[in-house]
């Protein structure tokens, strides 16, 4: 990482004495060998500001810019720029760093011919990249970067190819490939996303990662309903069946139908937001009233079919393991099956209805992170209504308002200050 400072060395020992300069290259280039590359060229820029500095030290520092640009960014451009500002300066033309840059210029000149159709391949591909293709025409500009690459491998701008190739496979939802061909363009040029949107490594890392959970999620939804087929076909119910045993799989339904209403009203009617909730602002507002029925609160009482569905499949399941001798055994077989079934329908509800569309806030450390938390849901729009949705519309004019509205506003709307006086809704 510090090669590219190698060049600085033995000129800062002939560096007049300036407080403070030495120390400032010796941060930037510890930052930049941390993977800090932002902060380090800040600090270099920020350093060519300073009017005390003399030539020689100016013109250092844009020697280290360009050799960071060229060695890590792989911005060409912006380093030779650099190193033209050490050719025109005030410096006699045989001072080392001025000749360094000199060859440093002539260098990226030189690679430049000798992949003269490389960049112009490049050039064509890149405007491609940034176009919306058709996904026939996506494949084969894949395949045209993947032969470039294959065919240069000591092409100096191969870290921008192996970027083009890791966005072309996002837009075709191959995060895989695409994680793989962003992560060699930043092996390559490891601050490429000084130069080019590299973080976008880290937003197919995460889809990527949420596809392969869909995936084991379904997978694990497919091999349970697999198990309670075979068990009810195994054990053929139809055949011993009587109305108790349909009796006993409908009071299990109700039972859940009745369990999660009064729970579902108990809590809404106990519920108080925290205070990191409540200073959301309007533009981004936080449904808090969840009372069943309300604005904001359907998503919630989806969860009732997601039960519904996870209890039918565990009794059909329990008519299959009905005829185990071994009563224990059966007992035991049902309580994992019910854990497998709920916990799978649960991780359904969240990737469909949680994951990436809401806010998870918890008042509790260690194992009652998860157990002291809820989750809220954004609403995109403020509700029309400031009475389906009031924590929408903080400090609403209540000045004309009659008796008994005045007292609901005060009581469910967010004041500043007691009773303030705001806009009329």
């Amino acid at each position: 990482m510090s090669k590219w400072f190698l060049g600085l060395i033995v000129l800062l020992a002939a560096v007049p004495a300036y407080s403070g300069f030495e120390d400032v290259m010796d941060q930037a280039q510890t930052l930049i060998a941390e993977g800090r590359y932002n902060e380090g060229q800040n600090i270099l820029k920020q350093q060519l500001r300073d009017s005390e500095l003399s030539d020689l030290q100016r013109n250092q520092i844009l020697f280290a810019l360009g050799s960071f640009y060229s060695e890590f960014v792989g911005d060409f451009d912006t380093a030779t720029m650099f190193y033209r500002q050490i050719a025109q300066s005030d410096l006699p033309n045989d001072h080392p760093i001025k000749t360094q840059a000199l060859e440093k210029t002539a260098e990226i000149e030189a690679i430049k011919t000798t992949y003269l159709s490389q960049d112009e391949l490049l050039k064509e591909y890149t405007s491609l990249s940034y176009r919306q293709l058709a996904p026939e025409q996506t494949k084969t500009l894949i395949s045209q970067l993947h032969r470039l690459a294959l065919e240069n491998p000591d092409y100096y701008k191969i870290a921008n190819v192996y970027f083009f190739l890791g966005l072309n496979q996002e837009k075709l939802e191959n995060y895989k490939a695409s994680y793989e061909a962003f992560q060699a363009a930043r092996d390559h040029k490891p601050a490429m996303g000084l130069f080019l949107p590299l973080s976008r490594m880290d937003v197919v890392l995460e889809t990527w990662r949420r596809q392969q959970a869909n995936g084991i999620i379904w997978a694990a939804a497919a091999i349970l309903l697999v198990v309670i087929a075979m068990s009810y076909y195994l054990s053929r119910p139809w055949r011993w069946m009587k109305f108790r045993h349909v009796w006993i799989g409908l009071c299990m339904l109700a039972v859940w139908w009745g369990v999660f209403k009064i729970s579902h009203h108990w809590l809404a009617g106990r519920y108080v937001a925290p205070e990191v909730m409540t200073a959301k602002t309007a533009s981004d507002p936080i449904y808090l009233q969840i009372t069943p029925g309300s604005y904001g609160s359907e998503i919630a009482e989806s969860l009732l079919g997601y039960g519904l569905v996870g209890l039918a499949g565990l009794y059909i399941f329990s008519l299959g393991s009905s005829r185990l001798k071994f009563r224990p055994l059966a007992l035991c077989a049902n309580g994992i099956m019910g854990l497998l079934i709920l916990s799978t329908m649960a991780a359904i509800f969240y990737m469909r209805y949680c994951d990436q569309k809401s806010d998870f806030i918890s008042q509790g450390q260690g194992l009652r992170f998860y157990a002291a938390g809820n989750i809220y849901l954004p609403v995109p729009e403020p509700e029309a209504s400031i009475f389906t949705n009031p924590k929408a519309f903080p400090n609403p004019n209540i000045q004309n308002a009659d008796p008994e509205l005045r007292e609901w506003l005060l009581r469910h709307c967010d004041f500043d200050e007691p009773e303030q006086e705001g806009e009329v809704y």
